[in-house]
């Protein structure tokens, strides 16, 4: 009797750590899940800075595109002014000259920023 009474406590023993396992791999399972929802997530977050870094680099070459043209302005101006006599057309030009050196200020500061 004492012997199938061993045998009937080493089945529940059994038992009791086939059911700790199986608990065990469900919590392992939920943790590999939220895990992936994790990965995943960071994919797409990882995915969308890509593409706002390549708008951002776009934007960036545009607005340097712009401050080139501004200093070619510059440029021209300031050749033009060499070459003038009155100077109602000179301080014109300075005019447009500092309007043009603002609005290239204005500019590197946006892309700076």
């Amino acid at each position: 009797m004492l012997q199938a009474l061993q045998v009937i406590l080493d089945v529940q023993e059994m038992d009791i750590k086939m059911i700790r396992l199986m608990k065990l791999k469900k919590d392992r399972i939920k943790e590999l899940n939220n895990l992936q929802k994790i990965k995943d997530d960071l994919s797409q977050k990882t995915h969308e800075k890509e593409i706002e870094i390549t708008e951002l680099k776009r934007l960036s070459g545009v607005g340097e595109a712009e401050i080139d043209e501004i200093k070619e302005k510059l440029k021209k101006l300031e050749s033009q002014q060499h070459n003038i006599k009155k100077v109602e057309e000179f301080n014109a030009l300075s005019q447009e000259m500092a309007g043009a050196e603002r609005e290239r200020s204005a500019k590197v500061q946006k892309l700076s920023d």
